[in-house]
């Protein structure tokens, strides 16, 4: 197989992989700290999930993400495949 029809059968797997969810990808950015999805998605959950405001630059403080982390956890391992539980 030449190099060509290699990188174009990755490109195929890669758009036919599923896909996360809005929900999803908040989830995992909160509980990781790495955005896969828009951060005013991850913003919007960790407002949900904390039950209260949470201004922008308080994504900035340790501890914020230590609570938001903790709140996250239940969800986050809900996603994960079932022999990581």
């Amino acid at each position: 197989m030449s190099e060509t029809e290699k990188e174009a059968q990755g490109t195929t797997q890669a758009q036919s992989a599923p896909r996360l969810t809005k929900e999803q990808a908040a989830i995992i950015g909160a509980f990781t700290g790495i955005s896969c999805g828009p951060f005013g998605d991850i913003h919007e959950y960790a407002e949900r999930v904390l039950g209260r405001p949470v201004w922008t630059h308080q994504f900035a403080d340790p501890a914020v993400w230590a609570e938001l982390k903790a709140a996250v956890k239940p969800d986050f391992l809900a996603l994960c495949y079932e022999s990581c539980r």
